[in-house]
Formats: C-alpha cells, structure tokens, sequence
C-alpha cells in the first residue's frame, strides 16, 4: 500500500475547488482548507466568482501568516494562491515554524456542556 497521499510537500499547490461547495458554505470551507495547511505550503483557490468579501476576514485572522496571490481573473474564472509563511516578522531568525492557526474571534474555542 503506497502512503504517498500522506506525505506532504512543500512545493505542491494543493487544489481547493469552491465551486464544488454550496455558496453558503465556501468562506467557512476556505477558512477551513487554510487551517489544513502547514508553514510553507500553498493551496490554489478556484471560484466561479471573486471572493472580495472574503480577503479582509482572511487578513484580519491570518495577517501576515499568510500570502495571497491572485493567479486568475478573468469573469467567471477566479484562481489565488494561499500559502501559509514559514515564520513571521518578528521570527525572521527563529529556528521554528509557526503553525497556521487563527486569532481572530470567530474561531475562539466555544466552551464545552457536560
């Protein structure tokens, strides 16, 4: 049995197809995809629409843990590029890669009923 599908790679483009997903549910499914990635990997967003409403909630979670990269769009054909960075600004010379893992409020952990 081949466990190549486990191995990950830090140059792969990992797709991430939205349209596959109810609008309803794409920006927490994007959110979602980025919280799969590790520091220096990338997943390659496709959408049918441009997802502006999503960047600034992306921006204000991630900041600088992440890099956006529009690669198409043209109407009807969107494709950005997500990559998670390695390290941050004030960890330029820190030997350890930060997990992606966002601050902002909406993914606070809810408390737990017994």
């Amino acid at each position: 049995m081949s466990r190549a599908h486990l191995q990950r790679s830090l140059t792969a483009v990992y797709p991430f197809d939205a349209r596959g997903a109810a609008r309803r549910f794409r920006h927490a499914a994007t959110f979602g995809a980025l919280d799969a990635l590790q520091p220096g990997e990338t997943t390659r967003f496709v959408d049918d629409h441009d997802p502006l409403p999503l960047l600034d909630p992306l921006g204000a979670c991630y900041g600088w843990r992440i890099r956006i990269e529009c690669r198409q769009r043209d109407a009807g054909a969107i494709a950005i590029d997500f990559a998670v960075c390695c390290t941050g600004p004030d960890e330029a010379a820190s030997p350890r890669n930060l997990p992606l893992r966002p601050t902002c409020s909406r993914f606070a952990r809810l408390p737990t009923t017994r």
